[in-house]
């Protein structure tokens, strides 16, 4: 769709002489029109951004959520996915593009006058800003033991920050013992790093499912915030690093001066890594800004309380002899990561074959996670399998009176995160939990479904020292017949089958 035809559209639209039957297909086409033009070398027309923009600002709620979803997840996330520097470039100009849209509205006032303020005033403003903090200097000896502060931005998403922003967290830690660290994000943050020494956690909301101007405009009270993190502190006694956060629109709004402020651009193809996962490259970062090189692998550090339930209730189940196997089943709203069909139910009678097998479904945090795990125990216990459930507030003295079955959970971050790591082995897609596992090093294995590219499975497979996971890749929007669900769940049990008799890389 040109985009002269997707604009007169738009106008029938407001002016009531066209009714649109189908907002996704029509905001689809628009999106993938930038991207067919983007994909074949192009330089894309940004006109459609700005069509998309007013689409998503509209007052019609379904053709408004379909403008945001065609906008984030056709464009701004597969040019993130791609890790390409043409990818960053062009996400770049597309963030800015929303950015203009939004200063422009009256919700945005606020937050115009004080990019102005700022000397933000056009977007090669940014642009240069951005270019300057992609070859900022390394920090020497003498400049690190004069830093009291470090502030650590949230990559919002549970998994990645695991992945990425925990590995800074224990770098930092180590490399500035006598700063304070604030780390600045959703609740999970403080549910995964509570446990390091020296860390302060500031929970913010924000939308990332939101609409247009959600996504965006909490950024002035996010910088007032740090201001006030920055009070009585000397020029050189703080440091801001930026792990791509959605919070900065991956970089590009400032909050420090850029001579205080880190960024690591974990979007770029770097060729000459061409296979290092996300961890591995943030190491590499590190290694190039700090005085002492590393290698951090992800790691999380949960309450003790936590930790103690954890242990106490995975242990009643071995004690009674059971082989205790965790399964988290999210895919973080992104069906593409998901094996559709029988597979799940299949996959937990075939984790069953073996005797002593307790099999701890996680419900995860939504509603909907809560009705897959209760049509499953449901399914299972049709079948004669032994069900039962727990939350997490009985995790010390709950006891189950069998040693093989299904026991469902519900619970934080902190707690299935805990018990994972208590665990034998787990199953998951590529979720938040495949990085928990990770973390704690469980032995684990994961059906990768959905990348787009080689290099996006690279990027995020899970990377730990003792290599604990096995990774089963399955190609994007397969055609799931029964042969094939029943050969995948063959693979994963034969797979986790290898973690019960100890073979391979899999000892904890």
């Amino acid at each position: 769709m040109n985009i002269q035809d997707a604009q007169e559209v738009w106008k029938k639209i407001q002016s009531g002489d066209h009714a649109e039957s189908d907002p996704g297909f029509f905001t689809d086409s628009i999106a993938d029109s930038f991207m067919d033009s983007y994909s074949s070398g192009e330089q894309p027309d940004l006109a459609y951004i700005d069509l998309l923009c007013e689409l998503a600002a509209g007052s019609d709620n379904s053709l408004s959520d379909a403008a945001m979803w065609s906008l984030y997840n056709r464009i701004v996330e597969p040019l993130c996915d791609e890790f390409t520097s043409r990818g960053v470039r062009v996400c770049n100009e597309v963030l800015l593009s929303i950015l203009v849209f939004i200063r422009k509205a009256p919700t945005g006032r606020k937050m115009n006058a004080l990019l102005d303020e700022q000397g933000f005033v056009t977007n090669e403003s940014f642009l240069i800003r951005f270019r300057r903090l992609l070859t900022r200097p390394s920090l020497d000896a003498s400049f690190v033991a004069g830093v009291k502060k470090i502030i650590i931005l949230s990559r919002i998403t549970i998994g990645s920050d695991i992945a990425i922003t925990g590995v800074m967290v224990h770098r930092l830690r180590q490399s500035f013992s006598q700063a304070e660290l604030v780390l600045i994000g959703p609740r999970h943050m403080k549910e995964v790093f509570e446990g390091v020494p020296g860390v302060r956690c500031i929970e913010v909301l924000y939308k990332r499912h939101g609409n247009l101007f959600e996504r965006v405009i909490m950024w002035p009270a996010l910088f007032s915030l740090v201001q006030k993190e920055k009070k009585g502190l000397s020029p050189g006694e703080l440091l801001l690093f930026d792990p791509d956060t959605r919070m900065t629109q991956l970089g590009l709004l400032p909050l420090v001066d850029e001579e205080y402020t880190c960024y690591c651009n974990t979007r770029n193809d770097y060729p000459e890594a061409p296979e290092m996962s996300l961890p591995a490259l943030v190491n590499r970062w590190l290694d190039g800004l700090l005085p002492e090189k590393s290698m951090q692998y992800p790691a999380v550090a949960f309450s003790e309380a936590k930790s103690r339930n954890a242990s106490l209730f995975c242990n009643r189940l071995k004690k009674n002899g059971s082989f205790v196997i965790t399964v988290n089943l999210g895919v973080g709203r992104n069906d593409e990561k998901r094996i559709s069909g029988s597979f799940e139910e299949k996959l937990i009678s075939g984790l069953l074959q073996e005797e002593n097998t307790i099999v701890l479904l996680d419900s995860g945090s939504s509603p909907s996670g809560r009705r897959r795990a209760d049509s499953l125990l449901g399914i299972v216990g049709t079948e004669g399998v032994q069900t039962d459930f727990v939350y997490e507030k009985e995790l010390p003295e709950k006891e189950i009176s069998f040693s093989h079955g299904v026991v469902g959970f519900k619970g934080s971050i902190g707690a299935i995160g805990s018990l994972i790591g208590e665990s034998d082995a787990f199953f998951g897609y590529d979720s938040c939990c495949q990085h928990l596992a990770c973390a704690t090093e469980t032995p684990s294995v994961v059906v990768f479904a959905g990348a787009p590219n080689q290099r996006f499975r690279y990027r995020w497979r899970p990377h730990n020292a003792k290599d604990t996971t096995r990774v089963i890749h399955v190609d994007r929007r397969p055609e799931e017949s029964e042969k094939k669900i029943i050969k995948l769940v063959e693979r994963v049990v034969e797979e986790i089958d290898k973690i019960r008799k100890g073979e391979g890389p899999w000892s904890k």
